[in-house]
């Protein structure tokens, strides 16, 4: 058997098999500064979607640029759109940050 799908370790990380899905690149971002756009946005939900829906996840995270949607469970949910990032926001050593976007309307 391959050993692409034996358990392996990864520091003090154990994983079932050695597959992983790949992050979609920014080279195809069509915003200043590289920050993802409508596209990424909906490329992941679909690749999350799908993942849930099989049965291959109990939990798929999201990283930096959902930090904008702590209520991004329910945006998903309820197709609302994702409020946009303020960089501002993001390790500012201020007291702004993740709670202070505002939440969807369902």
């Amino acid at each position: 058997m391959s050993k692409l799908f034996e358990p392996t370790q990864l520091k003090q990380l154990d994983l079932q098999n050695r597959v992983a899905m790949a992050p979609m690149t920014r080279a195809r971002t069509s915003q200043l500064g590289n920050i993802p756009n409508q596209m990424m946005a909906t490329y992941y939900k679909q690749r999350a979607d799908e993942v849930l829906e099989k049965g291959y996840a109990d939990l798929v995270a999201f990283g930096r640029p959902f930090v904008s949607n702590p209520d991004l469970v329910a945006r998903l949910q309820h197709q609302q759109p994702q409020a946009e990032l303020d960089g501002f926001t993001l390790f500012g050593g201020n007291e702004y940050g993740y709670t202070d976007y505002s939440m969807c309307s369902k």
